[in-house]
């Protein structure tokens, strides 16, 4: 029995929906760098092989064929690209083309009357993205304008090469994008420049520069201001970031963003003085009090200054909550009054120290399961295990009466520790672990640990004539996942 005949129809475009893979219809979760998804970019394909009706089934849904993408310029890609653009009417499209070596004279014969095709089909066009080297086609396309596409995102090479059509050999060029652009919402540049009206809707803007790249930061400034009233989310790696903006605040100007919900400034380097940068534009920015910002903590080299630059001030004293990612992996994030912090940047309470300090108004701290398992430590040459809770409990009390330049307040208005063991509702905290902690907690002149009936204890700071409550909680600790557009 052909098991078509046993399956509802809408189960089985659910199954190959599933089986293919949804993703490669969102195009805001596309990565802008060069990740090529190669052979697994057509697997799904051989499930509509597995009789007549199912072939049929999956050919009837154009949805599926929505996805055109070109990894490798060979026959089989392009030939592909062209019966997906042709299965898919009269649906929108989103396109890829990933090309890092000029194609044979054969392939580029191909790719010519491919572009010709999309050209004839630009209407349909609603994600449109380039990496590597570009078609002369594809280009004309951006310059031109594409007029119901909504996410564009151009990475070529540095500088730029196009090839194709008329051109015998790849030609180095100008990036200038002219074209109206009045429905894209969603745009991604690597080293890129852009025209300053073309896009007046966008939402989600990411611009990204190679540290050896020059670029126009004048431009760049002007192209945010310009996207003042619609912008919703902004990433900066490498951009806007250096001489130009202290100009523009010396002049008391800053760019307004009043709708803007999400920031990530990332600076893969330092000045030539060897200051980091890679938040100062937020200086420049006025921003709404509840945009979340995402950023890369820094080192200055030394031990002691682990994390050199923050948000402002006024932005830090807003915090009243820190969570310890296990999901925030590299970054931190201050969303609202909580600060979402990596750990694997955070693996030891003295790098906790140095943050906590930035944020004094914190009253409310979670940790994961790994700051109370055995945790792996390098001193002399030697490794050992501990678990870090009772040394951070000690720093609490080793920093409540110290409130100068040498050694600033360290939580003072903490109110609320958090701990997450990893264990199940029955357990909370195994006893192995319970006795650990408590050895550890004696062994620096604390009292020891002695839980209530809700698995928690209270600890009195003398000198601050106040207290904090220590919580344990089963299973891991809720994480904030940062919101990708790109």
């Amino acid at each position: 029995m052909c098991p078509i005949n046993s399956m509802p129809l809408e189960i089985l475009e659910l199954v190959f929906e599933f089986v293919r893979g949804e993703k490669n219809d969102k195009s805001l979760y596309w990565q802008p760098q060069h990740v090529s998804l190669g052979r697994r970019l057509f697997s799904w394909i051989a499930f509509t092989h597995v009789c007549q009706s199912w072939r049929e089934c999956a050919l009837g849904m154009k949805r599926l064929w929505r996805f055109v993408h070109i990894t490798e310029a060979n026959h089989q890609r392009v030939s592909a690209a062209t019966t997906f653009l042709e299965r898919s009417k009269p649906l929108r499209v989103t396109f890829y083309h990933e090309t890092y070596w000029m194609p044979s004279p054969a392939t580029q014969q191909l790719l010519n009357s491919f572009y010709i095709t999309l050209v004839e089909n630009r209407d349909r066009i609603a994600g449109f993205f380039l990496c590597g080297i570009i078609h002369q086609t594809a280009w004309m396309l951006v310059e031109e304008g594409l007029p119901n596409a909504v996410e564009i995102g151009l990475h070529p090479f540095s500088p730029p090469r196009i090839y194709g059509n008329s051109l015998q050999n790849q030609t180095i060029f100008k990036t200038q994008l002219d074209g109206p652009a009045l429905t894209v919402k969603k745009l991604s540049l690597f080293d890129c420049s852009c025209s300053l009206k073309s896009y007046p809707n966008i939402t989600h803007l990411y611009l990204h520069y190679q540290k050896c790249f020059p670029h126009d930061d004048d431009s760049t400034l002007r192209f945010i201001s310009s996207l003042s009233d619609t912008l919703q989310v902004l990433t900066l790696r490498n951009a806007g970031v250096t001489s130009s903006i202290f100009t523009q605040a010396k002049s008391g100007k800053r760019i307004r963003l009043p709708n803007l919900r999400q920031i990530e400034v990332m600076l893969e380097s330092f000045d030539e003085h060897g200051r980091d940068r890679s938040l100062d534009i937020l200086r420049y920015l006025s921003l709404p009090a509840s945009v979340s910002i995402l950023w890369s903590p820094c080192s200055d080299g030394s031990e002691s200054h682990y994390m050199v630059h923050f948000p402002s001030t006024k932005r830090c004293n807003l915090v009243q909550n820190i969570v310890v990612s296990l999901e925030q992996l590299g970054h931190c994030l201050i969303e609202g009054d909580t600060a979402f912090v990596s750990a694997d940047n955070i693996d030891d309470s003295p790098k906790l120290h140095e943050l906590c300090t930035r944020f004094v108004n914190v009253t409310s701290m979670s940790l994961p399961s790994l700051w109370i398992m055995s945790y792996p430590t390098f001193r002399a040459g030697s490794r050992y295990t501990r678990s870090m809770l009772p040394q951070l409990v000690n720093e609490l009390y080793e920093y409540q009466g110290r409130a100068n330049n040498r050694h600033p307040l360290f939580c003072g208005a903490l109110t609320e520790l958090h701990v997450y063991t990893g264990e199940s509702d029955r357990v909370i905290l195994e006893e192995k672990m319970r006795r650990k902690i408590s050895r550890g907690l004696v062994k620096r002149g604390l009292a020891p640990l002695e839980l209530s009936a809700d698995h928690s204890m209270q600890f009195y700071r003398d000198k601050l004539s106040k207290g904090f409550t220590l919580y344990f909680h089963p299973g891991e600790l809720p994480t904030r996942h940062v919101e990708q557009y790109w």
